[in-house]
C-alpha cells in the first residue's frame, strides 16, 4: 500500500517542504528503531550487566524498577555518554538504519519528483529517504548540518547527520545545546519562506529548549502554512506546541491532524532488528564494569525523586567495589567511588568515597607503569578527564561542607589538568568549575567577582552547547543581580534561565520549570529561592551605581561605571562592562536622548584608562549608535584595540554594539585589511 501525502495534509501545492522524524522510518517494512526503543534496549542490557554485581534480593528489586521515564529522554543518552561512553555512544547510533525504504519515505520523495516537494528535512540517521529518492531515479543532494546546500533546487537535509558518515551523527544534548549553526539554520529558513511545511514522525523534543531550533523564527523563514501531522489520539507536545504557538501568533495558519502513519502506508513487511544483539556487542567492547552499571540506574533512581532507595542501592555497590582488587587495571573503578562520593552530595561518607577514587587512580596509574602500557589519543584524553572530575567532585562536597579553602584548592587542580584537555570537554568542564568558583566567591561575599566566573561559565557552556550549566549560571547571575536591584536584566535572565533550564536530567525539577513556563512565570519570579538572594551580600560601589541610574546623571553614572570596571579588571583581570551597559539599555527607551545612550557617549567622550576590551566596547558601541562614518585613525585604534581578545570581548552586548562590529568590518575590508573575527 502507498501512501497518500494529500490524504494527510490536504492539497500540496508547489514547493511543499516535508519534515521527517523518527516515526516515519519505525514504519514497516523498513522497523528502524525508534531513539525511544535503542535507548530502552541499551537501558536493558546495562541492567542485566548491573544485576551481576548486585547480590541484595532487595536491591536487584529496586534495580528493576528503573525505567527510561525516569529522566527526560534527550538526557538518558547524555548521562550514558557522561558515565562512561563518551563519543562512542556514536558507535551504537548506526543501529538506526534500515534495509527497504516504505510507503511513506517513496510518498515523500514522490513528491519532490513530481515537482511539488521543495526540500525534504529529516532529523533521521538512516539512508531510506535517500534510497527511496534512487529507487524512482531521483539524485537528491544530501545536505549534512553546517554543509552548503545547492543554491537552487530541491535537497535532503540531514540536520542530526547519516549513519554513513558516523562523526556527522548528533544526538548527545550537548551536540544539540550547541544548535544547528548559522548555515543550516540560514538553509533551512530560505526552505520554509512562504512555503507549506509539513511535519511527519516527529517529536518536536528538540524545540523544548529552544522554540526556534530549526532557525525559522529569527531567521525570518515564516511558511505559508503548518501541517503538524500527529499520531491517533495524540497532540503535539511541549516543544512542539510552543513552536506552533509561535507561527500561529504570526499569522501562519496551523492544523495538527492525526493520521496513522503505519496503516497508511502498509504494514506487510516482517523488518526486524537485531538492536539487542548490537548493543549487547558494543556495552562489551566498551569493557564496562558492573558496578558501575549499577551507578547509572542508582542516579536514575535518584533523579526520579526515589532518594532513599538510591542510597540503598549505593550502598550495595560500595560494598562490590570494595571487594575489588586494588590492582585492577581499569579506570572504571576509580570512576565509581568519584560518582558515588558526588552522589551523595556531602559528608564524611562523601569524603571517604572520594578519598577512595584518589586511591583507586593512583593504584591504575602504578599498574600501568608496571606493565608498561602506553595510552595514546581518546584513551588520554578520558583519563584526564577522569582525574579532573575526581578534583571537581572533590570541590563540591567540599563546598558543601563550607571547606571552602580545601574547594578552591581542589577547582585550581582540576583547571591545570583540564588545561590538557581539547574541546568540547575543555569548555564543559571549564564552564562547571568557573561555575563552582561563583559560589565558592558568594560564600566570600564577593557578589562581584562572582557576576565575572559566572559570566565566564555562561560563555564556556555556551560554546560546548551544555544547556543545563548554562540555565544554572544565568539563574545564579539572575540572583547576584536581583540582590544588587539590578532588575531589568535580572527579569530578563531568570526567564532564560526557566527555559535553559528543562535541560536538566532531574525530571521533577524539568517539570516545575514546565508548570512555569506554561503559567507565563519564571524561577525568581515565582518566589523561588528568595532567601538566597536576600543572603547575597550588598555591593557598595554597585549600591552607588544604583544610585547614579536612579539620578539620571550620564556623567555620574559614567563615572560610577568606571569605578566598578576599575575595581573588576583589578580584582579579576576582568570587567562586567558589557553586562552593566546591556542592563542600563534594558532600564530605558533607546532614543538618543535616553540615558543609556547619553552614558555610552560620556564614556566615550571622555577618555579614561579603561582597560582595551572595555574601550573597544564604549567605541564600538557608541559608532553603532551614531551610524558616524569610520576614519582611518579610528579604524587603526579599534583595530589595535580589538585584537588582543578577538572583537568578541563580552558575553552580553548592548544595543548598538553589533552594529558599530557590521560598521568596522566592513570599513576594515574597503580598507584592505583582512577580517578576522579572532582579531
Amino acid at each position: 500500500m502507498n501512501m497518500d501525502l494529500g490524504a494527510i495534509a490536504g492539497p500540496t501545492p508547489d514547493a511543499s517542504v516535508v519534515l521527517c522524524g523518527s516515526g516515519v522510518s519505525a514504519v514497516a517494512p523498513s522497523n528502524v528503531p525508534s531513539w525511544w526503543g535503542l535507548n530502552d534496549a541499551v537501558l536493558d542490557e546495562i541492567r542485566q550487566i548491573a544485576l551481576r554485581a548486585l547480590t541484595s534480593p532487595d536491591v536487584r528489586a529496586l534495580a528493576a524498577t528503573a525505567r527510561l521515564e525516569d529522566v527526560p529522554l534527550p538526557a538518558f543518552s547524555q548521562l550514558i555518554a557522561d558515565a562512561f561512553a563518551g563519543r562512542s555512544w556514536l558507535d551504537v547510533l548506526t543501529v538506526l538504519n534500515g534495509a527497504e525504504p516504505n510507503g511513506v519515505h517513496r510518498a515523500v520523495m514522490r513528491l519532490v519528483a513530481d515537482g511539488h516537494g521543495h526540500t525534504v528535512i529529516t532529523t533521521n540517521f538512516d539512508t531510506l529517504l535517500e534510497r527511496a529518492g534512487q529507487e524512482l531515479g531521483l539524485a537528491v543532494p544530501v545536505v549534512l548540518r553546517g554543509q552548503q546546500g545547492p543554491a537552487t533546487g530541491a535537497a535532503l537535509h540531514k540536520i542530526h547527520g547519516s549513519v554513513d558518515q558516523p562523526d556527522s551523527m548528533v544526538d548527545l544534548w550537548l551536540d544539540k545545546g550547541r544548535g544547528l549553526g548559522p548555515v543550516t539554520r540560514t538553509q533551512l529558513a530560505a526552505a520554509c519562506r512562504g512555503r507549506h511545511l509539513v511535519v511527519l514522525g516527529f517529536s518536536g523534543e528538540d524545540l523544548v529548549t529552544d522554540e526556534d531550533y530549526l532557525g525559522l523564527l529569527a531567521g525570518d523563514g515564516l511558511p505559508s502554512r503548518v501541517t503538524w501531522v500527529c499520531r491517533p489520539a495524540t497532540s503535539p507536545g511541549e516543544g512542539a506546541r510552543s513552536f506552533l504557538d509561535r507561527l500561529a501568533a504570526a499569522g501562519v495558519p496551523v492544523v495538527t491532524p492525526e493520521y496513522d502513519l503505519a496503516g497508511g502506508a502498509g504494514v506487510a513487511g516482517s523488518g526486524g532488528t537485531d538492536l539487542p544483539r548490537r548493543v549487547r556487542n558494543w556495552l562489551g567492547e566498551a569493557l564496562m564494569l558492573p558496578p558501575n552499571a549499577a551507578l547509572i540506574l542508582a542516579q536514575m533512581l535518584r533523579l526520579r525523586g526515589a532518594t532513599g532507595e538510591a542510597a540503598t542501592m549505593r550502598a550495595e555497590i560500595r560494598r562490590v567495589l570494595s571487594r575489588i582488587g586494588r590492582d585492577t587495571l581499569h579506570p572504571g573503578v576509580a570512576a565509581a567511588w568519584a560518582l558515588l562520593g558526588k552522589e551523595e552530595l556531602a559528608g564524611k561518607l562523601a569524603k571517604a568515597d572520594l578519598l577512595r577514587a584518589e586511591q583507586a587512580w593512583v593504584h591504575f596509574e602504578r599498574s600501568i607503569a608496571r606493565h608498561r602500557l602506553t595510552f595514546h589519543g581518546q584513551a588520554v584524553v578520558e583519563q584526564r578527564l577522569l582525574r579532573a572530575a575526581i578534583r571537581q567532585n572533590t570541590a563540591i562536597v567540599a563546598l558543601r561542607d563550607a571547606d571552602v579553602d580545601g574547594a578552591d584548592q581542589f577547582l585550581r587542580e582540576a583547571i591545570e589538568i583540564l588545561n590538557e584537555v581539547p574541546d568540547p570537554e575543555h569548555s564543559r568542564r571549564m564552564a562547571g568549575v568557573r561555575y563552582q568558583q561563583a559560589l565558592l566567591r558568594l560564600v566570600h561575599g564577593e557578589a562581584h567577582v562572582a557576576m565575572i566566573a559566572l559570566e565566564r561559565s555562561l560563555e564556556y557552556a555556551r560554546r560546548c552547547g551544555d544547556l543545563a550549566m548554562e540555565g544554572n549560571a544565568t539563574l545564579v547571575l539572575a540572583m547576584c543581580l536581583r540582590a544588587t536591584s539590578d532588575d531589568e536584566l535580572a527579569a530578563e535572565l531568570d526567564r532564560r534561565a526557566t527555559r535553559l533550564g528543562r535541560a536538566t536530567n532531574d525530571k521533577g525539577w524539568a517539570k516545575q520549570l514546565h508548570d512555569l513556563v506554561a503559567a507565563d512565570s519564571s524561577i525568581l519570579a515565582s518566589g523561588r529561592f528568595a532567601d538566597i538572594v536576600t543572603a547575597i551580600s550588598p555591593d557598595p560601589l554597585l549600591d552607588d551605581l544604583a544610585a547614579a541610574r536612579a539620578a539620571e546623571d550620564p556623567i555620574l553614572l559614567a563615572a560610577e561605571l568606571r569605578k566598578v570596571v576599575k575595581r573588576d579588571t583589578d580584582r579579576c583581570n576582568r570587567d562586567r562592562l558589557g553586562q552593566l551597559l546591556h542592563s542600563l539599555d534594558l532600564a530605558g527607551d533607546r532614543s538618543p536622548n535616553s540615558l543609556y545612550q547619553r552614558t555610552v557617549r560620556a564614556l566615550d567622550a571622555d577618555r579614561p584608562p579603561l582597560p582595551d576590551p572595555a574601550r573597544f566596547l564604549v567605541e564600538v558601541t557608541a559608532l553603532g549608535l551614531s551610524g558616524a562614518r569610520i576614519s582611518r585613525i579610528t579604524l587603526d585604534r579599534l583595530l589595535r584595540l580589538g585584537r588582543p581578545f578577538g572583537f568578541r570581548p563580552y558575553t552580553f552586548v548592548p544595543h548598538g554594539f553589533e552594529d558599530g562590529l557590521t560598521a568596522l568590518e566592513r570599513t576594515a575590508r574597503q580598507g584592505g585589511f583582512t577580517w578576522s573575527s579572532t582579531g
